[in-house]
């Protein structure tokens, strides 16, 4: 009962702003959506967003991209996966602590127990975002590129194709554009007030994808690979 009170008051105060916030960038052409971030979602049944992650921009607006729904359903309260050193921990960050699911990097982190989390969550009808290439794109060292306009992403991380091949979780890919014009990533990097002042004039895109479900008897890792061509596809229509 104490946890659904938080997630009502999160909804009702934070989820109210950043909802209304985005309905007035639509409304202005500042952002663009195409498709259905939620399809067709059940009330009981969960849903894995994968997007890619040009900066943070996106991991700050995409839960209030299920508003109003989360406003009288909490199975529409969307968990969020954070860095857990540079996000989860920090003490400005308390608040949003009861919707999310914090990744560690660290070495010697306990892997095994979050994806565990992750799936118990899909399982129980939750929807999950997740950022499955492990970090802005900008910073990987290794890229896949789609065919047509050889758009890029850095290959997702280990844990993602078993997370979808245990779950049995719909899973909605996300493409977007445009983020690292509203926050710009090098600027991130060497003023930390930045990420807290957004040039919400930039224009950003978001393409959602169909709800997609995994191949029969697919293994992890071609599930994952999967998933990859999936979103570059995504990325070529957008």
């Amino acid at each position: 009962m104490n946890n659904k009170i938080k997630l009502f008051a999160l909804a009702w105060t934070f989820g109210i702003v950043g909802g209304l916030m985005l309905l007035v960038l639509r409304i202005f052409g500042r952002l663009y959506l195409r498709g259905s971030i939620i399809g067709d979602k059940e009330p009981n049944k969960g849903l894995l967003l994968i997007s890619n992650h040009p900066s943070l921009w996106e991991a700050a607006i995409f839960p209030f991209l299920l508003f109003p729904n989360y406003l009288w359903d909490l199975s529409f309260v969307p968990l969020s996966t954070p860095d857990k050193k540079n996000f989860y921990d920090k003490r400005w960050f308390v608040f949003f602590r009861p919707i999310c699911i914090p990744i560690s990097r660290e070495e010697g982190s306990n892997e095994a127990a979050t994806l565990k989390k992750i799936v118990k969550s899909l399982q129980e009808g939750r929807i999950v975002i997740l950022f499955a290439e492990g970090g802005r794109t900008y910073r990987g060292q290794e890229f896949r590129k789609s065919q047509i306009k050889k758009k890029k992403i850095r290959p997702f991380q280990n844990g993602v194709g078993l997370i979808a091949r245990l779950s049995k979780a719909p899973i909605v890919l996300v493409w977007t554009e445009g983020g690292q014009n509203i926050i710009p990533n090098k600027s991130c990097e060497s003023v930390k007030i930045q990420p807290f002042c957004p040039r919400i004039w930039n224009k950003m895109t978001i393409d959602a994808s169909v709800p997609l479900q995994i191949p029969e008897k697919m293994m992890s890792r071609d599930i994952t690979l999967w998933l990859e061509e999936k979103l570059l596809e995504l990325a070529d229509r957008s």
